[in-house]
């Protein structure tokens, strides 16, 4: 529910409800990993390389004070400097693709040469593993890869899980077979003094360990803003290629605000937000109207599978995600819009464009209307109208 709402709420709020939640969990996981040495999150995975030991000495109150110390600044800084670049991350965002995407994972690949230090093998195995573990699970096409046939692997191997059990399992073994206790605190306030004053010491390489997790957390935000499609490439100004699709005659719709036929079937007011948007199927049929159906209708009659309607439900309000923060940027609100869907072997492609004539799209201030009903109120300026949308999103159309 909380990734649906951030959707469509204003996105600096969204950004500081995820920073106060990604800062708490954080605080909690350095509690188990530095007195139990078992990570509560892939993140805290190093803090119990450095804090668990200095625990075992003693010092747990001196890794606690530093862990937190270390986290404060970084995520007040890093944090504030995410916060205050969102106007150029939403851009980034829509120009990041796969050669992006490419050379980021080269650079990641490049750093295990470092932390291997000469250690080929090591590096090459722990290489290889990472790609064998990241490969399980549903791919962006929505084909399942190394599942093997259980339902369960198609969300990928969760890596926290994992590391977690790597952490946790000789942990509570040796708790229960050795008798060996949590690891006690020190109140002493010169061990918080000591562990505050630690950051000092090695500030450049937490200020350094908080650039890289801020570059990471955009790169992730960018990786899931991907919706396949398709689309294969623009021959002329005129013309695009893309690949021939088995369409279902199904059509999906998104509403952020009331337009259009609902206000006539519910008796909306034109205008009203919809919070959160409302998402409709239609049959794709011109001699019947286009009529409303829900997902029985679709399995009934053998138009899509139940899993088709989820991945097409899904894919719908991620390109609405996308899309109404672009219209947003331009001083333009995307009202509502359809797109259709198609298979080609056996994979669920977005097979649709995006213009006026398959949306409504009002100016922010105005509300007025740029988009087909300009041509079906009988409004005038229907190109000038068109034209002014492309020129808004930056788009050349000469």
């Amino acid at each position: 529910m909380c990734i649906r709402d951030s959707f469509y709420s204003d996105p600096y709020l969204g950004v500081a409800f995820y920073t106060a939640m990604v800062a708490a969990c954080a605080t909690g996981d350095t509690w188990s990993s530095i007195l139990l040495g078992i990570p509560g999150s892939s993140s805290s995975a190093a803090t119990v390389l450095d804090g668990y030991p200095l625990a075992k000495k003693g010092k747990a109150t001196y890794a606690l004070s530093a862990a937190f110390t270390s986290s404060t600044v970084n995520g007040l800084l890093f944090g504030s400097l995410v916060f205050l670049m969102m106007p150029v991350y939403s851009k980034l965002l829509l120009v990041f693709g796969i050669p992006e995407l490419l050379m980021l994972n080269i650079l990641a690949l490049s750093c295990v040469v470092f932390l291997v230090k000469g250690k080929i093998g090591l590096g090459l195995i722990s290489i290889a593993l990472g790609f064998l573990l990241g490969y399980v699970g549903i791919d962006e096409n929505n084909a399942p890869r190394l599942t093997f046939g259980y339902s369960y692997l198609e969300d990928g191997i969760n890596v926290l899980i994992l590391v977690s059990g790597l952490f946790a399992v000789p942990e509570l073994l040796d708790m229960f077979f050795n008798k060996s206790r949590l690891q006690k605190l020190n109140s002493s306030w010169s061990q918080v003094k000591l562990g505050m004053l630690a950051w000092k010491k090695y500030w450049a390489v937490s200020l350094r360990g908080g650039l890289i997790g801020a570059i990471l957390a955009v790169t992730i935000v960018l990786k899931k803003n991907d919706v396949p499609n398709h689309h294969l490439e623009v021959s002329n100004p005129n013309e695009s290629i893309v690949l021939s699709l088995d369409m279902f005659p199904i059509e999906c719709v998104v509403r952020n605000f009331a337009a259009g036929s609902i206000c006539k079937r519910l008796g909306l007011v034109e205008g009203m937000k919809m919070d959160p948007p409302i998402f409709e199927f239609f049959y794709k049929d011109d001699d019947l109207g286009d009529p409303l159906i829900n997902d029985c209708h679709i399995t009934a009659f053998g138009w899509a599978k139940e899993k088709d309607i989820e991945v097409m439900k899904e894919l719908t309000l991620k390109t609405n995600s996308i899309l109404f923060s672009l219209f947003d940027a331009a001083d333009l609100i995307l009202v509502d819009f359809k797109i259709e869907f198609g298979l080609v072997d056996g994979k669920i492609l977005l097979g649709d464009e995006f213009t006026p004539d398959g949306c409504r799209v009002w100016d922010k201030e105005t509300k007025k209307k740029l988009d087909k009903d300009r041509f079906r109120l009988g409004l005038g300026d229907v190109v000038e109208s068109y034209q002014e949308i492309a020129h808004r999103l930056g788009i050349d159309l000469t």
